[in-house]
């Protein structure tokens, strides 16, 4: 199961906090997409297919969708995140997405800078976490 195979790190990194196994309401919620609002794209790894790290957004209003990422950990620096930055875009542009939010920890320095990458990012320190707002179709991050 692919989040057996992450770090403690990266586990905290994605859900701020340890979740060593994936409860079965919070399974079901990551496993059940509508293609629409609810969003996943993943990506892969021959000869088998195992999944490597996985993007989804989840709408929070017409034109805004919170995003989260997690690579598996020997995957990491290989430009998987930004490969799935990509795909989850062209699928919220579709969807009407305008938007993505993320909720991260200050020190999720792969995380932001994902985003910064991105495109045009704004910042807010709130309660511990920095949330990161994009412009889905920012044209500095369709590249």
């Amino acid at each position: 199961m692919f989040h057996s195979r992450l770090s403690p790190e990266t586990v905290h990194a994605r859900f701020h906090a340890m979740k060593r196994d994936l409860t079965e309401p919070l399974a079901h919620r990551f496993t059940t997409q509508d293609g629409r609002d609810l969003v996943a794209v993943v990506a892969t790894m021959k000869p088998d297919d195992r999944i490597v790290g996985v993007a989804r957004y989840s709408r929070i209003d017409a034109h805004t969708a919170e995003v989260a990422f997690v690579v598996e950990d020997a995957y990491q620096g290989r430009g998987i995140g930004t490969e799935l930055m990509r795909a989850l875009r062209r699928v919220a542009l579709r969807n009407g997405v305008q938007t993505f939010v993320a909720e991260i920890l200050p020190d999720n320095v792969r995380m932001r800078a994902l985003l910064h990458a991105s495109g045009v990012c704004r910042e807010q320190t709130r309660n511990g976490e920095v949330t990161v707002s994009l412009a889905v179709g920012d044209p500095e991050g369709s590249s």
